[in-house]
C-alpha cells in the first residue's frame, strides 16, 4: 500500500526552545501533539474550508452526473478521510501519512486532476510542507500546552 508522507517541521525559535528546554523524550511529546493537531485540521479540511490552503476547485460535470445530488468532494466513501495517521514522531519533527494511493493525488493534483489540498499547508510534492498560519496558529496553542504539560511532569514548572 502506498502512502502520502507529509513532512511538517516546527519553526526554528520553536525548536531552539525544545531543544533548550526539554528531553528528546519530552520534545517527541510536543511535537506529538503538534502533529496530532495537524492531523485534526487536515481531517477538518473535508468538511470545511477554514484550513484548507486553497479553495477547492468545482467538481467536473461528468463528475456531478455520476453523483447526481452528492455534491460532496473527496468523500464517496470517507476512506481517505478515515486514513490518516501521525507517523515518525521525533524529537524534531514527525509525518502525516494517508494509506490511501489516491491522497497524493488530491493533495498535490495532476495533469487531468486540479488539486484539493486537504493538508493545511503549502509546499509542493516532496517538499517540507510549511503550516498555513492559521494551523500553525493551533498548532503552537497545542505543542504550548504539551510543553508546559511536560516541564510539569519534568518538575521544572
Amino acid at each position: 500500500m502506498m502512502k502520502i508522507r507529509i513532512e511538517i517541521r516546527g519553526t526554528a525559535e520553536l525548536r531552539t526552545a525544545l531543544e533548550n528546554a526539554l528531553s528528546d523524550e519530552l520534545r517527541r511529546d510536543v511535537v506529538g501533539a503538534m502533529a496530532t493537531e495537524l492531523l485534526q485540521k487536515t481531517e477538518g479540511a473535508f468538511f470545511s474550508e477554514r484550513y484548507r490552503p486553497l479553495p477547492w476547485a468545482p467538481l467536473a460535470k461528468s463528475t456531478l452526473r455520476r453523483k447526481k445530488k452528492d455534491t460532496r468532494m473527496l468523500m464517496d466513501t470517507f476512506t481517505m478521510v478515515r486514513g490518516f495517521a501521525v507517523e515518525d514522531a521525533d524529537a524534531y519533527g514527525a509525518a502525516i501519512a494517508n494509506t490511501q494511493k489516491y491522497a497524493v493525488y488530491h493533495q498535490f493534483g495532476t495533469r487531468r486532476m486540479p488539486a484539493r489540498p486537504f493538508v493545511p499547508a503549502t509546499g509542493g510534492f516532496g517538499d517540507i510542507l510549511e503550516p498555513i498560519p492559521a494551523a500553525k496558529e493551533e498548532m503552537h496553542k497545542s505543542g504550548a500546552a504539551a510543553m508546559t504539560a511536560a516541564l510539569r511532569r519534568a518538575g521544572l514548572l
